[in-house]
């Protein structure tokens, strides 16, 4: 019986230590097999699961403060896209600058402080993210204000270098490596995984679109980068790490702003950091000046730049954020679909456009969107932005390795229907024929068919006489003819102005009673200490009372009037003032304006003016130097509610008040 029992007490023992192993072996296969989804870097290559991966994706920067509805919503169809990776915000820095108060979402209300109702959001988009095996890169502070940003660690340590404080002040760099430290810990609520363990999560970033103007040599950026990326490495090995870059690169030789090094930033430096898995680039022409006018040729050598150096420093590189405006005169499709080609040819790893949006339950437009606040937003299922959602699919087709059969596509590239013309249409059709030997492009309008145009290396143009046409919208087509029978088509419209009318004042804000509704909307690289009503300059005025550091090319502050129709408005005009007593002469005032939604740009350089150029007034007795402004919208007011007038300085050290008088609304009339 002893014997019967110890013979039953072993088999039980060598059956639960079966059991344990078994389980043992599972679980670390299950561990490793976790492990093996990890995105990883191989030279030049980012890797998955032994196999080199490409990938095409999109931003979203509602994820960390939004519903699990809105969440699914752009998941799903980036799911449906074929779309492999997001990136997306994990950060709200202080108050977040007001975006997310309805209902209040927080990360980091004030310094060293963690609250829980912004990382409970992030980790349903992690968990919503694994289950449609779409990867996330996740940035970790905000170059700009939205969301707090720099500027918040700034304001918490009250850095008198303001912006670029944030690089080298050591409260700052402790405060962000315990961010940083918190976040890679963090235990997701909805997984059970830790945020370093996930392989949900492809990338950690540094930051979105660093900058450090008042260090044009880039080693302050540098160094901060080196710090930083070196700390993330120590605390999480598993995962990638990037800046988070726009790509700007330093050669002295150029004249152009994001090639010659004035933003602080050396890219081939910073690529080449053991610690930095790869480099990205960002393009956004529509933003960047005259030099980026033709905006898909100069994309298109800035994407062949940076493939060039990512080569160099045998690094992956990654097309992370693109966008054209839906008010450029750049032709939208057109730019994506050669870019995304181009990106696809030189080897990136990734493309991602900004920014696919989907529904909203809160705060929608009167489609139920999430707001075009940008102009350049996609939805995958709105019928206007169809074409371009096929060419992102095409290009995730690609990107993924699948077997993608692609039609010739044709484009009329000029002139854009966001432009108006004048006596004669200087007319533009680009082919992608993609293998198809090209015949002839025809083009036609209303009162003339099947016109040939001129061909010249690809390129087909004709000089269209619209000289007897009225204002107003012609529809304009062509056909491309292919020589194996087939042919592309395509069709827009040409905005004639031939009679320009006279721009007279409809509505002044003159200020002599208050503010009328204007206040500040925001800072670059400079700070606004106060608003008040004067009633020194003028009959009145807004009074900003302000710092420029006099550091940099692009010093920015913004006033701003809110919900208010601009539909029938053309164009406004205003006057700036500024105290004369001891201004520098060769400091140079940029100002501009813009509408809203969709952050359309009007009047960019057209009154860029030198304070020693100013003429003088005076008000009882104080001389001010005094600049006149007129923006012209461009017919791109219509359906717009809001108005900023934008006045940025250009090495401009200055602190003091600043006046804003007579801002008047024009109306066109014949």
């Amino acid at each position: 019986m002893k014997r019967k029992s110890f013979v039953s007490f072993i088999m039980l023992v060598l059956c639960f230590f079966s059991i344990m192993t078994l389980k043992s072996v599972a679980l670390a296969s299950d561990r490793n097999e976790q492990n093996s989804n990890f995105v990883t870097r191989q030279g030049d290559k980012l890797m998955l699961n032994g196999k080199e991966f490409r990938f095409s994706g999109s931003n979203n920067y509602y994820f960390h403060y939004r519903s699990n509805k809105m969440i699914d919503d752009v998941m799903d169809n980036a799911s449906k896209m074929g779309l492999k990776v997001m990136r997306c915000w994990g950060f709200i820095d202080g108050n977040g600058e007001g975006k997310t108060i309805e209902p209040k979402i927080e990360m980091q209300p004030n310094m060293g402080e963690y609250a829980e109702s912004g990382f409970e959001r992030l980790d349903y988009a992690i968990k919503k993210a694994s289950e449609k095996g779409i990867k996330l890169v996740i940035v970790l502070v905000n170059n700009w204000d939205d969301f707090g940003g720099m500027n918040a660690y700034v304001n918490w340590t009250k850095d008198p270098n303001r912006h670029d404080g944030f690089y080298t002040n050591e409260t700052i760099k402790s405060a962000y490596k315990a961010y940083v430290n918190h976040m890679l810990n963090r235990v997701n609520t909805y997984t059970g995984v830790k945020y370093m363990d996930d392989p949900t999560i492809m990338t950690w970033e540094l930051t979105n679109e660093a900058r450090c103007e008042s260090d044009p040599s880039g080693k302050t950026l540098f160094n901060w980068t080196k710090e930083m990326s070196e700390y993330v490495k120590s605390v999480d090995n598993k995962h990638l790490v990037a800046l988070g870059e726009e790509g700007f690169i330093k050669d002295p030789k150029s004249t152009i702003l994001e090639y010659n090094g004035s933003k602080g930033l050396d890219w081939s430096q910073v690529i080449a950091l053991p610690t930095i898995d790869y480099g990205t680039v960002h393009l956004y022409p529509d933003y960047w000046g005259d030099p980026w006018k033709d905006g898909v040729k100069s994309g298109s050598a800035w994407l062949k730049a940076h493939a060039d150096l990512a080569k160099a420093a045998n690094k992956p590189v990654v097309f992370e954020e693109y966008g054209v405006l839906k008010t450029s005169v750049t032709n939208r499709d057109y730019a994506y679909e050669t870019w995304n080609n181009l990106a696809y040819e030189l080897g990136y790893s990734g493309s991602m456009f900004w920014l696919l949006t989907g529904i909203d339950d809160l705060k929608p437009d009167a489609e139920g969107l999430y707001p075009d606040n940008d102009s350049l937003r996609i939805v995958y299922n709105k019928k206007e932005n169809a074409s371009t959602v096929k060419i992102f699919e095409e290009n995730a087709k690609l990107m993924n390795g699948e077997k993608v059969t692609r039609t010739p596509h044709i484009y009329i590239t000029s002139p854009s229907k966001n432009e108006r013309t004048k006596d004669i249409a200087y007319v533009e059709v680009k082919v992608i024929p993609y293998g198809k030997e090209i015949r002839k492009v025809l083009l036609s309008t209303p009162k003339k068919k099947n016109i040939i145009m001129k061909e010249d290396d690809g390129l087909y143009t004709y000089n269209l006489d619209v000289s007897k046409e009225k204002n107003g919208k012609m529809p304009v087509s062509a056909v491309v003819q292919f020589k194996d029978g087939t042919s592309a088509t395509t069709s827009d419209i040409v905005d004639i102005r031939n009679k320009e009318g006279k721009l007279v004042s409809a509505k002044v804000f003159d200020f002599s009673n208050g503010l009328d509704g204007w206040n500040q909307n925001g800072i670059y690289q400079s700070e606004i200490k106060d608003v008040t009503y004067n009633k020194e300059v003028g009959n009145g005025s807004l009074q900003l009372d302000v710092k420029f550091p006099g550091a940099s090319d692009w010093e920015e502050l913004r006033i701003a009037l809110k919900s208010f129709d601009l539909t029938q408005y053309e164009g406004c005009k205003y006057d700036v003032y500024i105290p004369k007593a001891g201004l520098p002469a060769h400091a140079q005032l940029k100002p501009y304006a813009v509408v809203a939604p969709g952050w359309v740009k009007c009047g960019v350089d057209q009154n860029n003016a030198y304070i020693g150029q100013l003429p003088t007034v005076t008000f009882n007795g104080k001389e001010y130097v005094k600049l006149q402004v007129i923006n012209t919208f461009n017919g791109q007011s219509k359906d717009k509610s809001e108005l900023d007038i934008n006045l940025v300085a250009n090495m401009f050290k200055y602190e003091g008040p600043i006046y804003f008088d007579n801002i008047e609304l024009l109306k066109e009339v014949e």
